[in-house]
């Protein structure tokens, strides 16, 4: 809310610049005050082609008046103060990215955002944060959360994951220079891939043929269960904007195609953690007519158009990484944090149902599904 109290006082007045006015109005979205945010889009439409955030606004306010059938619950044996998030189900046990501590609660910390352009980032904590850097960790009902046997080659994010049936996984993984250059760069992703072989271990992290972390980002991979086609999304340049998903498949000597680009469903805005069972696909957008941040999407066979799942699956704030049971039924569809708060996440309760995880109320959710 301290963000919204700042833009408050600076888009005041007819002397305000018309920026501050569309992000006070941005804001006020975000924090679900959509018909005050309708009014200051309505006075900064003078400027610029917002039409769509002030539909999104009418929109929302429907959609949190008129609810799904879905129903969401908190996973209580499975959360923390932390940001546990990105869960799938891997081997009968839940595997997800979290900044928490392995064994005892995370010790929070106050974040330190360091611009330093003649050392590397802290290897111990997250300087935006103050946390721990995301890493893997897997737990059962039965076992507490343990780290994920893999070694991954950094002291850096880890995550997320995805694994198809046949013991392969992909993840994410924060890419930082050997080289100091003196200037400022930006910290991007890659990703890496991993095969289990026959005693159970996970071998040596290999780079995906598109990762080209001095140019842009490759994240949030997906794995078909099959394992032949490989979804992602970046930046890389000819997209229509921001984050797009992209697909690779994999050819018979077990190289990948040439990225190719999403259309159905990249728009200007950024489109995330892409995911797709018994054809149908889950993503996170913020381009579409939505309650403000990223909603999670789906795109059902012979459809034209992807379709916004509404409240309670999506909220004000960021809905992201629908993951699948895999064998293709219900997703597991988490959301994000308010600032200051931790973010939490949403896990499957049984084969027909699927949780949400909320960073914003740091509840759980469940969304049930009907055949």
């Amino acid at each position: 809310m301290e963000a919204e109290a700042w833009y408050a006082i600076a888009s005041k007045g007819e002397a305000a610049k018309p920026d501050m006015v569309l992000q006070y109005a941005d804001v006020l979205r975000r924090n679900a005050k959509y018909p005050e945010a309708k009014q200051q889009y309505e006075r900064y439409a003078g400027n610029a082609d917002v039409k769509s955030r002030i539909l999104s606004c009418d929109t929302a306010q429907a959609w949190v008046t008129q609810p799904s059938a879905h129903r969401v619950s908190n996973v209580k044996e499975l959360n923390t103060s932390a940001s546990d998030w990105a869960p799938v189900i891997y081997d009968g046990q839940v595997v997800l990215a979290s900044d928490r501590g392995v064994g005892d609660e995370l010790a929070a910390r106050k974040g330190l955002l360091r611009f330093g352009r003649d050392r590397r980032p802290d290897t111990r904590e997250d300087g935006w944060t103050g946390n721990n850097y995301m890493h893997l960790l897997y737990q059962n009902t039965a076992e507490k959360v343990k780290e994920f046997p893999l070694e991954a080659d950094t002291r850096y994010h880890v995550g997320p994951a995805s694994f198809s049936l046949d013991d392969e996984m992909f993840f994410a993984r924060t890419y930082v220079s050997t080289r100091l250059t003196g200037r400022m760069t930006t910290i991007r992703l890659e990703i890496f891939s991993s095969k289990k072989d026959a005693a159970g271990r996970w071998g040596k992290p290999q780079a995906f043929a598109y990762n080209k972390p001095d140019l842009y980002s490759v994240g949030d991979p997906f794995i078909t269960f099959d394992g032949k086609t490989l979804y992602f999304s970046s930046d890389m340049p000819g997209g229509k904007g921001g984050m797009d998903i992209y697909k690779c498949v994999r050819k018979e000597d077990g190289s990948w195609s040439a990225p190719e680009a999403v259309n159905a469903v990249n728009t200007p805005g950024n489109e995330r953690t892409p995911a797709m069972a018994s054809g149908v696909f889950y993503f996170s957008s913020d381009g579409y007519i939505g309650l403000g941040g990223l909603d999670i999407m789906r795109l059902s066979p012979g459809a034209a158009v992807p379709q916004n799942m509404g409240v309670p699956v999506n909220s004000s704030r960021d809905d992201f990484a629908c993951a699948l049971w895999p064998w293709g039924r219900s997703p597991i569809c988490p959301p994000t944090a308010q600032a200051g708060r931790a973010k939490t996440m949403y896990t499957p309760w049984s084969i027909r149902s699927c949780r949400h995880r909320h960073h914003l109320s740091a509840r759980f959710r469940q969304h049930r599904h009907r055949p």
